[in-house]
């Protein structure tokens, strides 16, 4: 196989959730600045989210829940070419894509607690021999790989892998024998201006604002953000999708719009891995609040290993008293270099991988 490859992504890009679409963008976006044609496997074995489903919810919730969907179903097939759109497994075992690699990642596509008796789907068993598999960035959410013999076969025929925390490199490297290695999330593999060419402006926008966007519900994320806001004087802006009263409420902005405010913010306050990927991105003072309540509350190392890649560690915080007026004031010109050289080595090794594919051939 020589030039030009066709890459198919599989990835969780079906979540209404704003990082899952923006990493499967990005690692669209930087294949494509390899020459490459790429297109997303629009396969996603949870089934879609249903108005009925939208409707058991109070009326804001489901008023919410319907503008995301319609919103990231726009986004989806606007921005990153997908598919025929599949639920089923059958029907592309027998219907694969056809492309000459197929890329998981990255996301939490190989974290049991997320795809759970989906697993064996994100380490491609659809996929035809002939095809080629690398994942780039594939998450544990930074806890134990538990594999299946079933799973285990799948994962051997990975011709290259690469994961996004440093931490799981070991869990995964016994269960394979190519090389694994750790590498950004795919939206810090583009730049700035990158993201400042798609991103767009809400009509209604406040001059000043904190970003205030929890993903986990958690109690301590929402008294951390009012206690920067008192410090800083700055009101709050919530991203979060459930109604704050005690802030402004933007429930449901579009994709392109949660990244102008992200840019724009005076400061953000987050659990979201991928509300601190952009803050870095777009070099914006931040905090992350350490997951305590639900789920999330064990993926903290997916955040704290960005961090340290980073050396933002301390910008990571687990009690109200570790906030003080240093960590809101961030200074990144010491962080420019960690972040350049993160990307540039993520993004050759991306492209060794891909090209190695094509020598095989």
């Amino acid at each position: 196989m020589n030039g030009n490859k066709r890459i198919g992504i599989f990835t969780l890009h079906r979540a209404l959730n704003f990082g899952a679409v923006w990493q499967c963008w990005a690692l669209k976006k930087a294949c494509e600045a390899m020459g490459h044609y790429v297109e997303t496997i629009d396969y996603n074995p949870y089934g879609h989210y249903t108005v009925n489903g939208a409707l058991r919810h109070n009326p804001l919730v489901a008023y919410t829940y319907l503008t995301r969907m319609c919103q990231f179903n726009s986004f989806v097939k606007k921005r990153l070419n997908p598919t025929q759109h599949t639920e089923s497994h059958e029907w592309i075992k027998e219907n694969p894509p056809i492309d000459d690699v197929y890329i998981v990642g990255s996301d939490t596509v190989w974290a049991n607690a997320v795809v759970g008796s989906y697993l064996n789907y994100y380490l491609l068993d659809y996929a035809p021999s002939s095809v080629k598999r690398i994942s780039y960035a594939a998450s544990t959410g930074a806890n134990q790989l538990v594999l299946t013999e079933e799973n285990q076969n799948e994962l051997m025929k990975f011709s290259a892998i690469s994961v996004r925390e440093r931490q799981s490199v070991d869990d995964v490297q016994k269960n394979v024998h190519v090389p694994v290695v750790d590498v950004c999330d795919p939206t810090l593999l583009l730049t700035k201006d990158v993201y400042e060419s798609v991103e767009k402006r809400p009509m209604f926008l406040p001059k000043r604002y904190i970003v205030y966007f929890d993903l986990a519900g958690d109690p301590f994320c929402a008294k951390t953000v009012r206690k920067i806001s008192e410090m800083l004087k700055v009101p709050i802006l919530n991203l979060a999708g459930k109604y704050k009263s005690w802030a402004r409420n933007f429930l449901t902005p579009t994709p392109e719009q949660w990244l102008y405010i992200i840019h724009h913010a005076d400061f953000i306050c987050t659990n979201s891995f991928h509300g601190v990927a952009l803050s870095l991105i777009y070099r914006r003072p931040f905090l992350c609040c350490a997951a305590q309540v639900g789920g999330r509350a064990k993926t903290n190392g997916r955040v704290q290993n960005l961090l340290e890649q980073t050396h933002l560690q301390d910008q990571l915080i687990s009690s109200i008293t570790e906030l003080n007026q240093q960590k809101l004031e961030l200074n990144y010109t010491n962080v420019e270099k960690y972040i350049k050289e993160y990307r540039e080595r993520s993004f050759l090794w991306l492209k060794s991988a891909i090209d190695y594919e094509s020598n095989e051939k």
